[in-house]
């Protein structure tokens, strides 16, 4: 079992590692599979294969030990098609499957991986729109004289979502630049 939620996924759509690892031990019991392992990236996005979990998971693969990766959504598992393809061929070379709990996806016909190609290039879309829209919106704040970001950085606090300065702290902030600057 692969489990995974980014802290934004979590928050706007409710999903929640505790009711994916239920919702896919019961999915493995209906199949009458035995679950060898639950392999857990929470608060991590799926933009690329740099996740402990999803690495240790893969190496338990190559070592024989998992024979069917099950996945709540594709999504969970990974939102670029570049990686989708990578993980598909590294599971094929072990002999190992892929299951969605919720979806349907046959990767050994021609319709069957266009499909979940789309499937993985709308997700891909859907992760790079949200962070264009978060970009700009930093640039917006910082542009219009606010605070862009939550906790205010060392030296400063945010009043009104403005960046004042901390006078205790920007005794040490000066100093740190000043050493910087003197090598």
């Amino acid at each position: 079992i692969y489990a995974r939620v980014s802290t934004r996924e979590q928050k706007e759509h409710g999903y929640s590692v505790p009711g994916q690892i239920r919702q896919l031990n019961k999915f493995a019991e209906s199949q009458n599979w035995t679950v060898v392992g639950e392999y857990v990236d929470a608060g991590v996005s799926a933009k690329d294969m740099n996740r402990p979990e999803l690495q240790r998971m893969l190496k338990d693969v190559e070592e024989g030990l998992i024979d069917v990766i099950l996945v709540k959504a594709l999504d969970r598992l990974t939102r670029s098609v570049l990686d989708l393809y990578k993980i598909l061929e590294y599971l094929e070379k072990y002999d190992c499957k892929f299951k969605s709990a919720t979806e349907i996806y046959d990767t050994t016909t021609a319709v069957g991986r266009m499909f979940i190609t789309i499937v993985s290039a709308i997700s891909q879309w859907e992760r790079e729109n949200f962070a264009e829209r978060v970009a700009f919106g930093f640039v917006e704040k910082a542009e219009s004289g606010r605070y862009p970001r939550g906790s205010a950085p060392y030296g400063f606090y945010s009043e009104n979502s403005k960046l004042r300065i901390k006078e205790e702290e920007s005794k040490i902030v000066r100093l740190i630049f000043e050493k910087y600057i003197e090598g």
